[in-house]
């Protein structure tokens, strides 16, 4: 009489096994399918490396250069890394042509703020009743100081001379000054007074004493 062990008892319990699913990559396949097909047609789905890519992979090059070296292995198919650093070299790109653009744009920013302010300046010193001609000057005696230097990013001195006189043709010194005078003459003149016990000086004051005056004639000196 014999007697069934424990694992023949579990085989006759078991049916069958029901493959639900099944995934895997292999060297030259990327899914079970084409690992299939790599089968069925005999392809050959092992890699030969140059010495560069072993040394690049970190093999010695003591071992590279060995003559019973194999330089040949099964490489995994990741699609997946290679467009992530695809897309990563992309972003690097974008990345550095908007910063390259940005920088030039501050840079020709910096210039037309540079030029702005020349125009500015000039403007007011004329209107202010000064020769048109001081502007000039003072950018002639820059461009002969020692030392003074400028790159890319600033305008050079001939740039802002051009600049100016073209400011100058456009914007007539007679029509600046009169300009000048008009706005002078709409302002109230400056007044100066001493305070009584003259340690300070009031400039349009409405008021016939100092804070210190004030102070002492409500709560005493």
């Amino acid at each position: 009489m014999s007697t069934k062990n424990d694992s023949e008892k579990a085989d006759e319990q078991i049916e069958g096994i029901a493959i639900i699913g099944m995934a895997g990559r292999f060297p030259g396949a990327i899914s079970i399918e084409s690992f299939w097909q790599n089968l069925r047609n005999g392809v050959e789905s092992l890699s030969l490396f140059t010495d560069e890519e072993l040394i690049a992979a970190g093999v010695p090059a003591t071992l590279v250069n060995d003559s019973n070296y194999v330089k040949v292995g099964g490489v995994l198919d990741n699609r997946s890394n290679r467009r992530f650093r695809k897309q990563q070299r992309r972003i690097n790109e974008i990345v550095e042509e908007k910063t390259a653009e940005l920088e030039e744009n501050i840079v020709k920013q910096n210039r037309k703020d540079e030029f702005e302010a020349d125009k500015i300046a000039y403007l007011a010193s004329v209107k202010a009743g000064f020769d048109k001609q001081g502007c000039l000057r003072a950018m002639s005696v820059l461009n002969r100081t020692t030392g003074v230097k400028f790159d890319q990013n600033h305008p050079t001195i001939e740039e802002r001379v051009a600049a100016l006189k073209a400011v100058m043709e456009k914007n007539k010194d007679e029509n600046l000054v009169e300009e000048g005078k008009e706005n002078l003459f709409q302002t109230q003149p400056l007044t100066y007074n001493l305070s009584p016990n003259q340690t300070s000086l009031r400039v349009n004051s409405r008021h016939g004493a100092s804070i210190g005056d004030d102070i002492d004639r409500m709560f005493g000196s």
